[in-house]
């Protein structure tokens, strides 16, 4: 015989009630908190992702009530994950709404954050403060998320690679929301920490970073219009090596971290550009595409549409 249905509401209700706290009775803070969970994960598998957020929000209450800072903060991170994914799940079924989803998980982010950093957790702050940016990011709230990556670069100086990443999606989201200037500073930063890092290496994952941002420098100062005495020196030997036209047969500058294809390539689409030859900037950019990332993507297609439109202006 198959057990009768309850009520998940009335379940909520009943745990609430244990957790009040009555003349001559202590609450089974423990029980309730384990009754909360068991009923989270069981709206979460019954495809009721807001009221599963809304138990291990409850959990982390009654973890606070407990004195368990380390249950609180558990409690909320996953309140706030489970409240994001059902924001994404909204956007993605185009449904109406007040992103009432969002604005509880960026509350939940935001106290986690703040217990962590006042417990002096910094990595674990800075870490959160990425998760949220990235949310965001997938959100198409590229603007709200660049706070969230500049806090947890701050907080994330203990950590290098999660600082390079934090850096890298910075640049990206001012980039993508029109912030080309502080995107240009944040790669740079990005730029003199790894250098301070590891070195002049290109090999490995840290080969890959300055490659990354050697092309995105150069594409956001094409972007920026950059006039030599704007920029500072790395920047000004950057553009002079791009600009320059050489004897192919000669060996690649030192001073690059991309190979010859990337180099060449690139180098093509900063004369092409230079000259307003949208054309030309066109197919080399359909040839620079897979060499390149998303970041270089955005800013090179929107120059070469940039382009188009000044060609369709000059007739």
């Amino acid at each position: 015989m198959s057990e009768s249905y309850v009520d998940p509401w009335q379940e909520y209700r009943t745990i609430g009630a244990k957790v009040k706290k009555r003349f001559m009775r202590k609450p089974n803070l423990s029980q309730a908190s384990r009754e909360l969970f068991a009923l989270a994960e069981r709206l979460r598998e019954e495809d009721c992702v807001p009221y599963s957020a809304l138990c291990h929000l409850a959990v982390a209450r009654v973890q606070h009530q407990a004195g368990n800072p380390a249950g609180e903060i558990e409690g909320l991170e996953q309140a706030a994950r489970l409240f994001a994914d059902a924001e994404k799940d909204k956007t993605k079924l185009g449904l109406p709404g007040f992103n009432q989803n969002l604005a509880s998980a960026i509350h939940c982010y935001g106290h986690a954050i703040k217990s962590l950093t006042e417990q002096k957790h910094n990595s674990l702050a800075g870490a959160l403060c990425i998760e949220l940016g990235v949310k965001l990011f997938q959100l198409d709230r590229a603007d709200e998320a660049v706070e969230h990556f500049e806090r947890g670069a701050r907080l994330l100086d203990a950590e290098p690679h999660c600082k390079q990443f934090a850096l890298a999606f910075l640049a990206r989201c001012q980039a993508k929301t029109g912030l080309l200037t502080q995107a240009l500073q944040s790669i740079d930063e990005l730029w003199t920490y790894a250098l301070k890092l590891h070195g002049e290496t290109t090999s490995g994952a840290t080969g890959l970073i300055l490659k990354r941002c050697e092309m995105a420098t150069v594409v956001l100062l094409l972007s920026l219009r950059a006039l030599p005495n704007h920029m500072n020196g790395r920047q000004s030997h950057l553009m002079q090596m791009y600009s320059s036209v050489g004897d192919p047969t000669e060996p690649l500058p030192k001073q690059s971290f991309l190979n010859a294809d990337e180099f060449l390539l690139l180098q093509s689409f900063v004369l092409a550009v230079q000259w307003k030859d949208a054309h030309a900037a066109d197919k080399i950019l359909t040839d620079l595409l897979p060499l390149s990332d998303a970041f270089v993507a955005l800013l090179g297609l929107d120059l070469v549409e940039r382009l188009y439109d000044e060609d369709i202006l000059d007739r």
